[in-house]
């Protein structure tokens, strides 16, 4: 990441949470880890099993997807099929305390400190996606406190 930004390329990152080897603690994890390396924004995504995807045909063979709703299927509002180490709740709260807490105000500060790297439109575009965050979805819940059941 230091040699991106040290060449002035800034890094929008595509981060996908809820796999089926994820775990409650991936939340944090993948924030702190984001916020360490200074990423300059990212699209922080549900994992969205899409038709016509061996994800998609795994998953109806094994049987957790929960609704046909394409409507549903747009990685950012519903969780469309059960993974296997947390619950739905814990994967929706936890990917809106993850969204909440990338764009939060300190974690741009640290981002944007580390990377440097054209500030006079990743200040705005941080700023953006922080306004946009804040506006919709839960608060959803502090990871470190949280247990999970499957």
């Amino acid at each position: 990441m230091a040699k991106l930004h040290g060449y002035g390329i800034a890094v929008q990152a595509g981060i996908m949470l809820g796999f089926d080897q994820d775990g409650p603690d991936v939340f944090e994890r993948t924030v702190e880890a984001a916020t360490q390396i200074g990423i300059d924004n990212a699209t922080i995504s549900l994992v969205i099993p899409f038709p016509g995807t061996r994800l998609f045909a795994r998953l109806e063979r094994e049987g957790p997807i929960l609704t046909r709703d394409w409507s549903k299927y747009n990685g950012k509002t519903d969780v469309v099929f059960r993974p296997k180490l947390m619950t739905l709740d814990v994967l929706q709260a936890g990917f809106e305390w993850a969204r909440r807490e990338f764009y939060s105000w300190g974690s741009i500060w640290n981002r944007l400190a580390h990377s440097r790297t054209g500030l006079e439109w990743n200040v705005l575009r941080n700023v953006g996606y922080h306004r946009a965050v804040y506006r919709h979805g839960g608060a959803g819940y502090n990871p470190a406190e949280a247990v999970s059941e499957v």
